[in-house]
């Protein structure tokens, strides 16, 4: 009986595995669904881009500055480094008037250091340059001398350079004479009544010519080491704080004349009709100082608290985030 109990009883051999019917096949089942709402909702549309300063006020194309002579780019060129050098004496030593500026050592002195400062920053290099450009354009266009290769050499070239240097000198002295010694007012009347007219277009019209707002005020010329644009500033400040508000405007609107394409003098400008109480035209003069400079910081600050105290609030948006 035991050994039936430790018997092994074998099990029988599996099938080989057989794919299903349905994979063997390729038995497809498809289901179509139609749901009353959709499983996941469609995500909002993005929100508009936030509108920047330009799109608002326009980038304004300033015209090309480049004179259309070669003298006249030699004279813009000494005015400039005059300017230049006027702003440095100012700066290093005040705005003294020049006969009032101490005896002969004192003034010496003060020239050396003047000449030690611009050898040292780099100025006078600079100032080098650009006349450099400028004669070279007088060299080509009036002397007619354009190829390098056959400059003169000798007896010729001496006589070259004597007539180039009487002609430079003659061009510094008429440029000089008219920053020193300008011309009157009947003579510079185109001049200033086409700058004035391009100021009152920015500002809607509502500007007067030069000399003729405020009574026909305007600022005397004073020879001193004072930029002009600074000396009219200062002169405009001094007016404003005694509530001289028309003689005030009638400064800011000469330093306007002088160089209408400056961002800073819009900005100040600006300032004033905003302390003045002058909205409007501080809403034009600040929107003409962003157009010629977009990024201005002070500009835009400016313009975005004049919108918010007007209730404008989109636009102040614009112009603070602009700011920042």
């Amino acid at each position: 009986g035991g050994k039936g109990k430790d018997a092994v009883h074998e099990l029988p051999a599996e099938e080989a595995e057989v794919p299903h019917p349905y994979i063997a096949h390729g038995t497809m089942v498809r289901l179509h669904f139609e749901t009353d709402k959709a499983l996941f909702p469609t995500p909002p549309p993005p929100p508009p881009p936030v509108p920047r300063p330009s799109d608002l006020i326009p980038q304004r194309i300033l015209p090309s500055l480049q004179p259309k002579s070669a003298n006249a780019e030699f004279e813009a060129q000494v005015k400039a480094a005059v300017a230049s050098l006027l702003a440095d004496f100012s700066r290093m030593f005040g705005s003294t008037p020049l006969d009032e500026a101490g005896d002969a050592a004192a003034r010496e002195q003060r020239r050396r250091q003047l000449l030690y400062d611009l050898n040292n920053s780099g100025a006078y290099f600079s100032l080098k340059e650009k006349l450099k450009k400028a004669v070279v354009r007088i060299v080509r266009e009036s002397f007619h001398k354009t190829d390098e290769s056959h400059m003169p050499d000798g007896a010729e070239a001496d006589q070259l350079y004597s007539e180039l240097y009487v002609h430079l000198v003659r061009l510094a002295h008429m440029a000089l004479h008219d920053i020193f010694y300008p011309k009157p007012q009947a003579e510079q009347g185109t001049l200033a009544m086409r700058s004035a007219s391009a100021v009152a277009q920015a500002m809607g019209g509502a500007t007067e010519a030069p000399g003729g707002g405020a009574g026909g005020f305007r600022a005397p010329v004073v020879p001193t080491a004072e930029p002009r644009l600074a000396q009219l500033l200062r002169l405009a400040r001094e007016m404003e704080l005694e509530a001289r508000y028309d003689e005030a405007c009638a400064l800011h609107e000469e330093r306007l004349c002088l160089a209408e394409n400056d961002s800073e003098l819009w900005l100040e400008y600006g300032k004033f009709l905003l302390r003045a109480g002058r909205g409007a035209k501080a809403e034009a003069a600040l929107r003409e100082a962003i157009s010629i400079a977009p990024s201005d910081g002070e500009a835009l600050t400016a313009y975005g608290c004049l919108l918010f105290a007007r209730d404008k609030m989109v636009e102040a948006e614009v112009m603070l985030r602009g700011a920042v």
